[in-house]
C-alpha cells in the first residue's frame, strides 16, 4: 500500500515552505506596526502629512528617534548664533505651548507646525528650566524627518516618557543632517 506519490509529497512539503516563508515575511513587515513604534504617513502633497508618535502603555520608553537629536550650547535664531548670555533675541519660553502633567491623569499634545530642514525637533521642557540659558536641559530631544510639504502634525503622549509631576512646555526647532537643532518656535 503506497501512503503517497514523492512528487505530491514533494509539492506538499513546497507549499509549506512557501507558507512559512511568507509568514516570517509578513511578520518582519509589520514587524514596526505590532511594536507600536513611530509611524510615519506620507500621503505626499497634500496639505497635511501626519506624522504621529504613536503610544503604547505597555512601552517604558519609546523606540529611539529617527535621527540622534543633539544638545545645543549656543542657539541658531534666525541665522544668528545666539549664546547662553545673549538671549534676548531668543522667544520667551511663555510663547511655547505649555501644560500641566501628572502620571496618574496622563496628557497628550498635538500641535502642527512647520520645518524648514532635513529634520525637525520635538523638545520638552520642565517649567523651572529656561531653554535659553540651558539648552541641554530638555527632558524630551527627539529628531524626525521633515514631511514633504514641510508641515508636521505632531502628535504624542507625554505618559511615554515618563516626566514627573510638574508644568512643562513643549517646541519644535530646525535640525540639519549635522549640528545642533535651531530656530526654536
Amino acid at each position: 500500500m503506497e501512503l503517497m506519490n514523492p512528487n505530491i509529497k514533494r509539492i506538499w512539503e513546497l507549499v509549506g515552505l512557501a507558507f512559512a516563508i511568507m509568514f516570517v515575511v509578513l511578520l518582519i513587515v509589520f514587524r514596526r506596526e505590532l511594536s507600536g513604534a513611530p509611524r510615519v504617513v506620507d500621503i505626499g502633497p497634500a496639505p497635511e502629512v501626519k506624522q504621529e508618535i504613536m503610544t503604547n502603555p505597555s512601552l517604558t520608553s519609546l523606540p529611539p528617534p529617527e535621527k540622534e537629536a543633539v544638545h545645543a550650547s549656543t542657539i541658531d535664531y534666525k541665522g544668528e548664533k545666539i549664546l547662553p548670555n545673549n538671549t534676548e533675541k531668543l522667544p520667551e519660553a511663555t510663547r511655547f505651548e505649555s501644560f500641566s502633567y501628572d502620571p496618574a491623569v496622563g496628557k497628550e499634545v498635538n500641535f502642527t507646525s512647520t520645518c524648514n530642514d532635513v529634520y525637525y525637533s520635538v523638545l520638552i521642557f520642565s517649567g523651572l528650566d529656561d531653554y535659553k540659558k540651558n539648552p541641554g536641559a530638555a527632558k524630551v530631544n527627539n529628531s524626525f524627518a521633515c514631511p514633504t510639504n514641510r508641515i508636521a502634525v505632531i502628535k504624542f503622549n507625554i505618559a511615554d516618557f515618563n516626566l514627573p509631576i510638574g508644568r512643562y512646555y513643549v517646541f519644535i526647532a530646525d535640525q540639519g543632517k549635522s549640528g545642533t537643532w535651531y530656530n526654536p518656535r
